[in-house]
């Protein structure tokens, strides 16, 4: 089994891109044989240059001292959904719940800096996707990707991190605590061999993993260019469902949804919208109750005021106006179906119906 391992890692750190070992790999169909071809032969056009030194001694028992682990293309756990991409990692090194691998996944990615709407739409998407069994799968970058995470765990769900380092690097720093609660609750993964670090030319090859393994993409906001757009596109080049959330024309983070928008991707105001692409209802074990009505019992003022919200989200003063009570009870009204998950706040001032 050692010798088994030792192959595989060495393989992984082998200074050639990953689609040429995957070439190879099914040429061969067999990691040793891969490995003494490209010792023999070295083509020096497929070699990527690095001066990271390691030794696999080292990383058998740092592996074994981070209670890690290694799947590798060959074996039953490796997801079918991810094999069949064109360039799928031929390893991948995880710590955590292995098993969520074989889950029905959804992506969710966006900015590093979200407004209080795109913190807002994250936790909504998360807490309606869990809600329904359904895996959330990020990259534990600062931002939605790290709120995605800490909501999916919040609402004792499933969450897998798809890293752009070594599954012993935790980066950024900042994310510490939700590195260390995935690994307690979810599932870490990376392609990349121990020890590696925060190199800028990883994140994007990290992305169509993170696509790869989902069944479809959300991504909440994005600028004109960023890695959530690289992953969308990744999607889209893998046959997966793109999903984007609209935001305000006049904010720059709306740009690269509504440009996703345009080209293809599906505009999404629900949950509903992102289930009814898949047509396999046994893909989610729960249902959201969206009938609350028949089933939450409000105060007649409470009912009264939702009239306000039936064409949309209202701002706090405007509801002020367009209703009859003082602020202080109206306050009371709004929290009252803020608690029955009937109103959701937006941007801090504004409210709207969270079932339509």
């Amino acid at each position: 089994m050692v010798c088994f391992m030792e192959t595989w890692l060495r393989l992984s750190r082998f200074p050639v891109q990953n689609k040429e070992k995957f070439r190879l790999l099914k040429e061969y169909k067999d990691s040793g044989a891969v490995l003494k071809y490209l010792e023999k032969h070295r083509v020096s056009a497929l070699i990527k240059e690095t001066k990271l030194p390691f030794n696999i001694e080292k990383d058998l028992k740092k592996l074994k001292d981070i209670n890690g682990g290694l799947i590798t293309i060959f074996d039953k756990e490796y997801p079918k959904i991810l094999r069949e991409i064109f360039d799928p990692p031929i390893v991948l090194y995880y710590r955590g719940r292995i098993e969520l691998l074989k889950n029905f996944s959804i992506g969710i990615v966006g900015t590093r800096k979200p407004t209080k709407y795109g913190v807002t739409a994250t936790e909504y998407f998360v807490d309606e996707l869990v809600n329904r069994q359904v895996t959330i799968i990020s990259g534990l970058a600062i931002g939605c990707d790290a709120i995605a995470h800490k909501r999916t765990l919040k609402q004792k769900g499933d969450t897998i991190a798809v890293l752009g380092t070594g599954i012993d690097v935790v980066y950024p720093a900042t994310n510490r605590s939700i590195f260390k609660l995935i690994e307690q609750n979810g599932l870490l993964i990376s392609e990349f061999p121990i020890g590696t670090p925060s190199l800028p030319h990883n994140f994007p090859s990290r992305n169509r993993i993170i696509s790869g393994l989902s069944s479809g993409v959300i991504v909440i906001q994005a600028g004109d260019w960023s890695g959530s757009l690289i992953t969308a596109y990744n999607a889209l080049n893998q046959g997966r469902e793109v999903f984007a959330v609209p935001g305000n024309i006049f904010n720059k983070m709306s740009n690269g949804c509504h440009s996703l928008i345009k080209q293809g991707a599906k505009l999404i105001s629900s949950v509903e919208d992102i289930l009814e692409e898949f047509s396999n209802p046994d893909l989610f074990s729960n249902t959201s109750n969206h009938t609350y009505e028949k089933n939450v019992e409000l105060s007649k003022d409470a009912q009264d005021l939702l009239e306000v919200f039936e064409n949309g989200p209202v701002e706090f003063d405007e509801i002020c106006k367009q209703s009859s009570f003082a602020p202080g009870y109206l306050l009371s009204l709004l929290t009252e179906l803020e608690l029955n998950n009937i109103l959701i706040k937006i941007d801090g001032c504004s409210y709207g119906k969270k079932y339509n």
